[in-house]
């Protein structure tokens, strides 16, 4: 988005959205999100369901060895596609609070039950980590 928008190398967006993300907080949300975990959850489900095609198609074609070669091709496809496909909703969470960092209005206009929740969670957590900010 930064490249796009402002004609930003890819250092310098990537420098651009690290200053944005550490002065707007974003840390405090992130570390709550429970959205790599689906991800990587997502990941090793589609590798599971890759090995066990795999495996049944390995062993319909040349019995057990073949199987387990076909498991192992079908484990390593399953989680590459898997963890693609399933990456994009990291993806997307991650650019939601991006885009909420750089300007919260939008947000608060077409989604306020979402904006506040972030924003509770920015204050909750930074008097976690810092009591003293009270």
């Amino acid at each position: 988005v930064q490249c796009a928008v402002r004609g930003a190398s890819f250092i310098e967006a990537a420098k651009i959205t690290y200053s944005m993300m550490t002065c707007s907080n974003m840390q405090y949300i992130l570390s709550d999100l429970l959205i790599n975990s689906v991800v990587n959850f997502g990941a090793l489900l589609c590798g599971l369901e890759g090995a066990i095609a795999g495996f049944a198609a390995g062993h319909a074609v040349g019995g057990m060895q073949v199987a387990i070669f076909g498991a192992a091709i079908g484990w390593i496809a399953g989680l590459m596609a898997g963890g693609t496909s399933v990456g994009i909703l990291g993806s997307g969470t991650k650019t939601i609070l991006a885009l909420w960092a750089e300007d919260p209005e939008p947000l608060e206009k077409t989604h306020p039950d979402v904006h506040e929740s972030f924003d509770q969670t920015l204050i909750n957590k930074r008097h976690e980590w810092d009591p003293a900010n009270e």
